[in-house]
């Protein structure tokens, strides 16, 4: 799914207030903490259950590194201070979103993996499971539109042709350390 320039851990896209990177063993207790904030807005794959941290860093980490998928920890660019999860799974024809953040930042990380999606993959939908209500709207401002099935919504690949490598992309752009 994802070109090799995704598949190395100094990948980074930024965006005006932030950095998403690949994730780390390091980021387990701040993600930990992101479970109890009150602001947050979820848009899930699935159900929401349990998780292994440890376990979920070293499988995004092998989804990155693989190409199968490009799955990212938002982080403040002034503070460095993680703000949330972010990620994109290939399944079938169609790239499916995943998140948990603040949603102050999450309208600008949705923006940056959508259009680095759409520019390093041939995927032509990106799907994604509204967790509330708030993240129904935020995926509807996005371009994404609901679906048959309860929650989901769906965001078409523009008409447009791919970014040019070298361009930047509207609001995010390629960084690498």
């Amino acid at each position: 799914m994802f070109p090799d320039l995704t598949r190395d851990d100094v990948f980074r896209l930024e965006t005006p207030h932030l950095w998403l990177r690949w994730p780390r063993a390091s980021d387990i207790p701040p993600i930990r903490r992101l479970g109890g904030r009150t602001r947050e807005s979820e848009i899930r794959v699935g159900p929401s259950r349990a998780v292994d941290w440890q376990g979920f860093i070293l499988d995004a980490r092998a989804r990155n590194a693989g190409g199968e998928g490009l799955e990212m920890v938002a982080t403040r660019k002034r503070t460095q201070a993680l703000v949330g999860l972010i990620g994109l799974r290939a399944v079938g024809e169609e790239a499916l979103l995943q998140c948990q953040m603040d949603r102050d930042d999450l309208s600008e990380a949705l923006r940056a993996m959508i259009e680095a999606t759409f520019a390093f993959t041939d995927m032509r939908r990106v799907a994604a499971v509204a967790g509330d209500g708030a993240a129904a709207r935020l995926l509807a401002a996005h371009g994404f539109q609901p679906s048959r099935e309860a929650e989901r919504y769906t965001r078409e690949r523009p008409a447009r042709n791919r970014p040019a490598f070298a361009q930047t992309l509207s609001g995010a752009c390629l960084a690498a350390e």
